[in-house]
């Protein structure tokens, strides 16, 4: 079987309503996450086909949203035990409260390390949104502790201009659109308080570089989700119900209907 890229769609819920949401996702509905013991399924099958799983949603922070602090830890040791870089899509506001940010992002740098492994963070950035205090928090983090910066990595998706009017603190970053992006740097070169005036242009990376680790991954592969309301998509074009098959049955049914 090809490789592909997996991404698990792990709740609906989100606590923002964005105009342009593309997955029908927001604070109305309903509040449930894919079980774990199901997200450990498709990790164990998958460990022989890549090495990195995307948790999207909705919002995959929900649970720490919703006072349910053990999930998302317990999704990423899984993923690391199985040498899995997990990868979170996330809008950052869990971490608009500096104290429990960094408590939340301890927690996984520690996972990370035991297995020497990174964890990804992919927070989106755009004109939709007003408040990043939340994002402003993780740099922040990222930037004063060493730890963090070993084992969390942090991507940034959006357009330039909105993308720059947040305080970017980490070296550690991919921005998709960047033709104007500038990092504020001091004159060491290490990241800086925003009163600092030293600017450089910040460098796109491209994604394989960027994610070393992760080289059986590249551009062009398919890509399957797996919802949690037993929705298969691969390409987000053709679909099938999960039910209890493998991911190697939904992944060939897939590519029968493309073909």
């Amino acid at each position: 079987m090809q490789k592909f890229k997996l991404v698990l769609k792990i709740t609906n819920w989100c606590n923002l309503q964005c105009e342009h949401c593309i997955e029908n996702s927001g604070p109305n509905q309903p509040y449930k996450l894919m079980p774990v013991e199901q997200i450990k399924k498709y990790i164990k099958e998958y460990k022989n086909i890549g090495n990195r799983i995307t948790f999207t949603g909705g919002e995959p922070f929900a649970s720490y949203i919703q006072e349910r602090a053990e999930y998302i830890p317990a999704i990423a040791k899984i993923c690391v035990a199985h040498k899995i870089s997990p990868v979170f899509d996330t809008n950052g506001t869990w971490a608009e409260n500096m104290y429990v940010g960094g408590i939340m992002m301890t927690n996984l740098s520690k996972i990370a390390q035991k297995r020497g492994r990174k964890i990804f963070l992919d927070i989106y950035v755009d004109k939709h949104r007003n408040e990043y205090q939340g994002v402003e928090n993780i740099c922040k983090l990222i930037a004063r502790h060493q730890h963090l910066r070993d084992n969390i990595r942090l991507s940034f998706y959006g357009d330039s201009y909105h993308a720059h009017k947040i305080r970017l603190y980490s070296p550690y970053l991919l921005v998709d659109n960047e033709d104007e992006f500038l990092v504020q740097m001091s004159d060491s070169g290490h990241p800086a308080e925003m009163e600092t005036k030293a600017r450089v242009p910040f460098v796109k990376r491209k994604r394989q570089e960027y994610a070393s680790d992760d080289t059986n991954i590249t551009d062009g592969q398919d890509v399957l989700i797996i919802t949690n309301d037993n929705q298969a998509i691969l390409n987000r074009k053709y679909t099938t119900t999960v039910d209890d098959k493998t991911l190697g049955q939904i992944y060939n049914e897939l590519v029968q209907k493309k073909r």
